[in-house]
């Protein structure tokens, strides 16, 4: 407790002596367990756990999913409050009898809408396909600004007729799933102001996705395919939205992808993506991808998607990316050779960093194929090469973009730990010897 002493010795209780509003912003940081647990303090805490506008239930600590559920109950039968802030229930465990886990759960959030919940985050496991836990008038909630449903039990979402969220700002769906697509297309159309969406799910009832939402200015999709059991489906999607700054596709494999007026886009993360894999041209789908993200600044991509890339490149060039000026190489488990990303540099006229989590490997074949004689851009000022594998090929990578980037300021490499500090020195002697196209050029080599 915030307690000091005074000149008579005498222990003087200052945090007791706070405003209640001031006690109970300090309560809305800890778990609500933990939040109760200060009743036993004095009489001046006995009931200020019932004013905290922040409720936090977690299962975790509880023997049994029946003891956890009776917590529940009896705080929020206390609770005297007219508005919560945030609340969130992580239920692992359900009791035997999931219908009525189902119920309680459902009365739970209904308790927390009466009271014009803002924040709601429910993780809730081991229901089954049980859609019973969301009572309808979440859908039609005025006040609900942030919502995140997180499942990992084939739970299926029943949309109501009327679905209206006109304060929700940010929307995370983890492991739903819908009973059709326009299920789902009407939740979309029900969020007025949407900002942020974050999707992830092994869809089993959706094939057709449409994300035409003004607001939303940033958007995540992740696991991108149905899931029938002996074989998949591959979703079309359409995302078109002006307004999105931030997009992040991460293990997006669909049938096609359509990314449309995407003028206001800044950032583009993309990790194992793949389209056109349902019997659809594979080289369009990637041109179509490539062409709604040329507007970037700063794109984050693994390998495997600029081999992707390269596919459209049979049929036409890649188009210009002159907005951007950060280029990331994420990490890859997949073998990969820059050739790649050679097409990719000299489509970026304006590169400023370049930065490297992977290592390379060489193409089989004619040695001069592996070399990327790209035309690098004159306002190239750095490049971190953050997995520095020191064999030939990258050795070969090094010495090239030291004699040709002529703007570069700053080349940073960071070796594996693992190697000995004998061959570390002998490598760091290699690369300081390379000639250097810039007269400005600081090479700082470390151990990662």
């Amino acid at each position: 407790m915030g307690t000091s002493v005074n000149h008579e010795g005498c222990c003087i209780d200052r945090l007791s002596g706070l405003p209640d509003s001031v006690l109970s912003h300090i309560l809305s940081f800890l778990p609500t367990r933990q939040v109760v647990r200060t009743s036993v303090l004095s009489t001046r805490w006995k009931y200020l756990y019932a004013s905290v506008t922040t409720l936090d239930f977690a299962d975790g600590v509880y023997e049994s999913s029946s003891g956890f559920m009776d917590f529940v109950d009896r705080v929020l039968f206390s609770h005297d409050t007219t508005c919560i802030k945030r609340f969130h229930l992580h239920l692992r465990c359900v009791a035997e009898n999931k219908d009525d886990s189902a119920r309680r759960i459902c009365g739970w959030v209904s308790f927390a809408l009466k009271r014009c919940v803002q924040e709601l985050h429910l993780e809730c496991y081991n229901l089954g396909a049980h859609s019973g836990i969301l009572p309808a008038t979440l859908f039609t909630s005025e006040k609900l600004v942030k919502l995140v449903l997180n499942d990992n039990s084939d739970f299926v979402m029943t949309i109501p007729a009327k679905v209206c969220f006109p304060s929700l700002k940010t929307l995370h769906l983890i492991n739903v799933d819908y009973i059709d697509d326009d299920s789902f297309q009407r939740l979309l159309s029900g969020c007025l102001v949407l900002e942020e969406l974050s999707i992830s799910a092994m869809w089993q009832n959706v094939i057709e996705i449409t994300i035409s939402i003004p607001s939303l200015k940033t958007l995540t999709i992740a696991a991108s395919f149905c899931d029938y059991g002996t074989h998949h489906v591959y979703l079309d999607f359409v995302i078109d939205a002006a307004s999105i700054v931030d997009i992040k596709l991460v293990d997006f494999v669909a049938e096609s992808c359509s990314l449309l007026n995407l003028q206001s886009l800044v950032n583009a993360h993309l990790k194992n993506i793949f389209c056109g894999c349902g019997g659809n041209d594979m080289e369009a789908a990637a041109s179509n991808i490539l062409k709604g993200i040329n507007n970037v600044r700063s794109l984050y991509v693994t390998p495997d998607v600029l081999e992707y890339f390269s596919l459209c490149n049979k049929s036409e060039p890649l188009p210009v990316f002159r907005n951007l000026v950060l280029l990331e190489i994420g990490e890859s488990t997949n073998c990969w050779a820059e050739i790649y990303l050679a097409e990719f540099l000299t489509s970026s006229p304006n590169l400023e960093t370049l930065i490297f989590d992977t290592s390379f490997v060489e193409l089989e074949g004619d040695e001069d194929e592996t070399m990327p004689y790209s035309v690098l851009s004159d306002q190239l000022k750095v490049i971190e090469m953050n997995s520095f594998s020191a064999d030939e090929t990258n050795l070969l990578l090094v010495e090239y973009f030291l004699k040709n980037a002529s703007g570069l300021e700053k080349l940073k490499i960071q070796m594996y730990s693992y190697l000995p500090e004998k061959e570390q020195l002998e490598i760091a002697k290699k690369v300081l010897m390379f000639p250097r196209v810039s007269k400005v050029c600081q090479v700082e080599m470390v151990c990662r």
